[in-house]
Parts: C-alpha cells; structure tokens; sequence
C-alpha cells in the first residue's frame, strides 16, 4: 500500500520511509473472536507461536505479521457436527424443539441420530436444565485435538467424579500415600455406607453422600469404581493419601492445575479446578494403556506432565517451505510410557465393564455404544456441573455441561436425573457412535498385559474361595503377585434348627440341622446392614435341644462356657454298670462339623480321678467338648459342653511413668504408676510390685482402662524399680518392668 502512495506521489519519500520503519502492535484477540471453534483457534494460535519460539525464531511477531500458512488438527465435520449436537440436546432437555438445530456450515445435524430418547428432570425453584456445554475430542494415538467446542481451555471447572480413575489407580500401585503398605486391586472389598472422614481441619468431620442417596454397603472394587460410587473412593483416598494420590497420578498424566497439595477429601465432590482439554488429556494416558503422546514441551517442573496435546499440524512460511511437522512418526517417536501398562488395563478394564454397572444400577446400562468404551460419568456435589469422560483405544471425548459461567454466583443447580447420564452420557454417547462409524474405525479393546492374570474369589469379600461361598464367587484380573493370599473369613455355613430357627448346637437332633450360608460384615458396616435388613445369623442358640434330664453321663468340669488353656482337666460322671467304653472329643464353634479325640476309648470309670487331660496348646476360641458313653446293648449316651480356649497371655506396657523420666523429691509426693492391658478374651488381675514386694492388686482394669494403677509414695532419693504382672481368665500371664530415678532437691 506505500509502495503504491508513493508511486501516485500521494506520499514523499521521507513520509514513505517513516511510515515502513513504523512497527504497528496488532492484538491478536481485539475484536470479533473466529466464528469457527474460537478457543481451539486461540489455543492453536498460542501452540503456533510457542513452536516457533523453540525453534529460535519470534513466534510472536512471525503469527502477528501473517504469511504463515498454518494447517490445524481440527477435522472440520466433526467439530460442525458435534457443535450442533450439544445445541440440539440442550433444546431438548430445556423441553424444546430441536428440530430446528443445524450445523454451522448449515448442514443437517446428523450426529443427533444417535441420541438416546431424552427423558426429562422436571426443573424446580431450584433447579435449572443445563444451558451450556463443552466437548473436546483427541486422538489417543497422535495426541491431536480432533474437535473443541466451548471454552475447553478455561482452567474453571470442578473436577468432581472425574478424578476417581486416578485415586483408584493409585492405589492399585505400590507410590507413596499415607499408608504405603496399603495396596488395593479389583476385588478388594470397600464399603458404600455412610460415614465419617476427617474434615478440611483438625477436629472437623465431613460427612459425604452418594449422589442418588442410596448406599450399596460392602462391596468390592470393581463395582464400586465402574459405577462412581463416592463413599468408596473418599475410603480409598482417605487410606491412600488423597494429595499424594494427585500428585503421582492426576498430574503427571496431565492435569497440572491441581499440585499444591493443599486438598481434602472434599475435592472429590466439588472444589478445585481443571480444563476440560487437560482431564481430556489425562484420561488419553488410560486409553493409551499407560503411553501419552503429543508435543514435547520445556516443563521446567519435573513434576507436570511434558507434552501437551496437539493443535497445529504443519506451518509453512509464505513460500512454502516446511517450518515445522507433526506427523505420524513425530507422533510414535514422542509417545513415552508414563505407566506400567498393568495399571491402565485394570481401570480400563473396570472402566468399561457394563457388567458390573448393570448389576449395580439396573437392567438397563444407560453408557453403553456399540463397541467396548470406558467412561466415567457423574456430577460435582454441588450439582452444578455434569461430566461424561469415555474413550476407545482410538478416541477419547470429554463432555461437560452446566449452567451459567463458572463465575457465575447465582448458578443453579441442575435438572438433572441423580446420575445425569441423560445429560453428558447422553451426549457422549452420539459423539463416539458418530465419529467411529463415520471413519469405520475398526472394533479394537486394550490387548491384556501378560503379567494380568485371573484368579477365582469369593463375591464382595475378594478373598480366597471356601466351601461357604461356593455358591458366590467369581473370576478377577489382578497384576500377577497381587492376587489374594488369605482364605474368605465373611462367608460363613451356620448350622440351625430348623424348627427353632436357632443356631444349631452339638445337641440339636442331626434332621433338625439346616446349613445356611451367611455373608458377615466387617464391623464397620454392621450398623447398615442391621438397618438395611440384611439377613445375618440367629444370635441364640438352640435351648430346646437338651440330653435326656435324666441320664448319667455328665461332664462336671470345666463348667459349660468356662474359660479354659493348656492343660485342662475334665471331669465328669457315669454309670459304669454295663460300661462298654466311654470317650472325650472336642470340636471348634458350637455345633462342630469334625471331631479330635481326646482320649482313646477307655473301658474303665474311676470316679476320683480325671476322665482325661485336654491339651489346648495351639487352640483358641470357641470349642464343644464331648463325652460319650456306649454301653455293652450300644446304647449311646453323650455330655456335650462348651468352652472358651484361651491361650494367648495379655499384654501390658507402662504408660506411667516413662522410660528415662526423673522424679524429684520433696518436691513431688508421688510417681503416679500406671499400665495399659489388653487381651484377647478377658482381662483377670494385675498385680504390682516394688523392688519385688506386692504392693497392690487390680481387677477391675478391664473396666478403668484408663486409671489401672496406683500412686506410689515417695520417700527417698534413689532408683525405684516396678513390676507389673498381669493375668487373663484363664491364668495366661505376661510382666513388665520400669525403673525410676529420684532426685533430691
């Protein structure tokens, strides 16, 4: 334009001089934002000018001037089409009509055939349908943004269910976490009850709540994770470490707003703040089965991720000379494992199993497209955003909706269904069925890890099988190394009357007796299942089955449900007239399904001595004990009693005074001397000693476990020295020992 003003003479030399020497500063962002994809052209336009720096050159001033030829990664249709696909859901579950919705290149809405049938959340005084959305779509392979609709890049958006994957996949790993020896896998069980967590601050409690209000009680992992229970994750993050689980996991793969480690449980509800395009990009890590691919980027902080997803494709410079390319093999030769690929298999693998979603949440699996997909679906607490994230081992698509600007103060909550899946889900749903038919993508799943490998489990408990869950158990994946090593404890075979419907003891008639099986809570979750009318075992036992009152056969000691260890004598009394032999057995629990002899068959009855010695070494717990008599006619008669076995002696520690603590005298009167005691069964006496001499006898710590003690008066300078003894029921018995000094002052 100067060269030509000059040349009419319009302009002087001089003027025609300054004027080409002047720099104009031209905002790339003044005025109207591009009609097509605005964020991504901003995000494209920034990745352009980042790229060009690196190479040495102004990238800024290069993308100002213009005469560069850009080629994008943006497919054109896909975008178009899923643009008007969120408009046309918007319509309808604002009660509109859509059937007015085109695309922007004024096409017909096709992808909006793929939507399920909408059923609509009426709105209330306090809530609203969703008005606004955003759907970014990447390639897994390449890393290549295919398709962003809405501010995609705005870090405003609370993360909420979408960061379960990440707490579970951390604890599926050996990292760090408040507890490292803590490893969870698929079948380990987790409760969905109600409960307390630690708060934000010391002394606070948080209380959580499923969104639809429901709780499934114990359940195991997978189930827990493929559905977003929340309850489950706040145990698993609360066990783990929720920011130590953030930080090896969800921002290494690539959401890099949340590193400061300032977090509570909280967070997995509402707060926080990420972009789309970022839990986009994370979640490509999972699809890639642990490799993230994209552009290398100089991330001076090792820990955040160091690539970034892809937004330009090629720049050329006015001539047409090739500044920079992403290819295929650019795309292969940054692809970096961030994870061992065993960990990515099992979340996607839970991920995607609709099996575990449909025996959960009902007969009709509301995610599912035509091919394998992983997702992930929910709503933040507050309700106020709704995210759908899934993905293929091509694809992945993030869908986020809600109402009003993030900023907003006045948002609404949404008028939504509690899992809202006909919200994002649904919207996700037609985005991935669009797009993998339209290329004809070929039906792939996530090729299993060989050092995955399946090991039969009893249901909800994820332990070993026994007899008692024969009819309950199933096949899980586990890393090899990983899968349980303990036999099922929960399900038990409880034996009852069947008349009486009371537990069945050893003297309950054998064609009255009925096997149930029964799953047993862990204590924690006793309180739920009671008030959920979950069935659990009778508590009494059977009183109605006795031995004949008049019989002769009787075992007098041990008394019935004595506390009993080592070497126990037993007692008792029976006719010796017509004697053909008498024998002891014990069996464990109440109604044994085996026997152990005691003695062999004795043919001879001396009513001063023992009818035998029991040794219980190596026993504890619950036993029957049995007597049996069979005459010269085989008449039968039986004894049967029932006993505690404890051998395991009671542990003592001082907690009062210290180890190296120092009294001094006159000053202080006493040293307060005090123990802590615990069995397993039943704590007796304790006994304390001074410089070997009694001084004192407790048996009431079982029930002042906070003052089992006494105050010794002090009346010299010198080392004092205690002994504490303690005795359970039984007899079984442990010491402890402390020396004091004290001062004169």
């Amino acid at each position: 334009v100067l060269q030509r003003l000059l040349g009419s003479g319009t302009i002087t030399q001089n003027a025609y001089e300054s004027a080409s020497n002047t720099v104009t500063i031209i905002r790339p962002d003044a005025g109207q934002s591009p009609l097509v994809a605005p964020d991504f052209a901003r995000y494209a336009r920034r990745q352009a000018e980042s790229i060009l720096t690196a190479l040495g050159r102004d990238g800024a001033g290069l993308v100002s001037r213009g005469g560069l030829r850009i080629t994008t990664t943006l497919d054109l249709d896909l975008y178009y089409q899923t643009e008007c696909l969120l408009r046309y859901r918007l319509e309808q579950l604002s009660g509109r009509d859509p059937s007015t919705v085109r695309s922007l290149d004024d096409q017909a809405c096709i992808s909006a055939q793929f939507l399920p049938p909408v059923q609509l959340a009426l709105p209330n005084e306090d809530t609203l349908p969703p008005d606004s959305g955003i759907i970014v779509i990447l390639d897994v392979n390449t890393g290549e943004i295919k398709a962003m609709v809405g501010a995609g890049t705005e870090t405003a958006y609370q993360p909420g269910p979408t960061l379960q994957p990440f707490i579970y996949l951390d604890a599926f790993t050996n990292l760090g976490g408040s507890n490292n020896n803590l490893l969870f896998t698929p079948a380990t069980m987790v409760l969905d009850i109600p409960r307390q967590f630690p708060g934000a601050q010391d002394g606070l409690l948080y209380i959580p709540n499923n969104v639809d209000g429901l709780f499934f009680g114990p359940m195991n992992l997978r189930d827990a994770m493929a559905t977003g229970r929340l309850l489950p994750v706040m145990q698993v993050a609360n066990e783990r470490g929720l920011n130590s689980a953030l930080r090896n996991t969800a921002t290494p793969m690539g959401i890099n707003s949340l590193n400061d480690n300032v977090y509570d449980l909280s967070l997995l509800e509402k707060g926080g703040a990420v972009s789309v395009l970022d839990t986009a990009y994370a979640y490509s890590v999972f699809a890639g089965q642990g490799y993230i691919t994209g552009r290398v980027i100089n991330q001076p902080n090792p820990d955040l991720r160091q690539h970034d997803p892809v937004a330009v494709r090629r720049i050329e410079d006015a001539n047409g000379v090739i500044l920079w390319e992403y290819g295929a093999d650019q795309a292969a030769a940054n692809r970096v494992p961030k994870l061992q690929s065993e960990l990515p298999y099992l979340v996607n693998d839970i991920l995607s199993d609709t099996t575990s979603r449909l025996r959960i949440l009902g007969d009709v699996e509301p995610l599912a497209i035509s091919r394998r997909a992983a997702v992930m679906n929910g709503v933040t607490g507050d309700r106020h955003e709704n995210w759908t994230v899934g993905y293929t081992p091509q694809i992945v698509t993030v869908v986020h909706l809600s109402r009003g600007g993030a900023d907003d103060p006045d948002r609404f909550a949404l008028a939504l269904s509690p899992d809202a899946t006909e919200g994002a889900g649904a919207i996700w749903q037609a985005v991935m069925e669009y797009a993998h038919i339209r290329d004809n993508l070929p039906v792939l799943d996530w090729e299993r890890p060989p050092t995955i490998i399946e090991q039969t489990v009893c249901d909800v408990s994820g332990l070993l099988p026994t007899d008692a869950c024969a009819e309950h158990r199933h096949t899980e994946i586990f890393p090899d190394g990983y899968q349980p090593r303990t036999p099922d404890t929960y399900w038990q075979i409880v034996e009852v009357n069947s008349q009486t419907n009371q537990r069945a003891t050893a003297n309950t008639d054998p064609a009255l007796k009925r096997a149930e099986v029964y799953f047993i809570p862990p204590p924690e979750a006793l309180d739920w299942w009671g008030a959920n009318n979950r069935p659990l075992p009778p508590e009494e036992y059977d009183t109605v089955s006795r031995p004949d009152a008049f019989q002769s056969t009787v075992i007098t000691l041990p008394e019935n449900y004595a506390y009993v260890g080592g070497q126990v004598e037993i007692r008792g009394s029976l006719n010796p007239v017509n004697l053909q032999y008498y024998q002891l057995a014990y069996g464990a629990t109440i109604s044994p399904r085996e026997w152990t002899d005691i003695t062999p068959q004795q043919a001879t009855f001396d009513p001063n001595l023992p009818l035998g010695i029991w040794d219980t070494t190596g026993l504890d717990g619950l036993y029957s004990l049995r007597l049996t008599t069979v005459l010269t006619d085989n008449n039968i008669e039986t004894s049967v009693i029932y006993v505690t076995v404890d051998n395991i002696p009671p542990s003592v520690v001082f907690t009062s005074p210290v180890e190296g603590q120092v009294y001094r005298w006159p000053t202080e009167g006493v040293i307060p001397v005090r123990v802590l005691v615990q069995d397993n069964i039943r704590i007796g006496r304790v006994v304390f000693y001074q410089y070997g001499q009694e001084v004192g006898i407790r048996d009431d710590c079982a029930t002042l476990p906070d003052d089992c003690g006494f105050d010794f008066e002090m009346n010299r300078a010198g080392v004092e020295l205690f002994t504490v003894e303690v005795f359970d029921s039984v007899g079984n018995s442990s010491t402890a020992e402390i020396s004091v000094e004290v001062t004169r002052n």
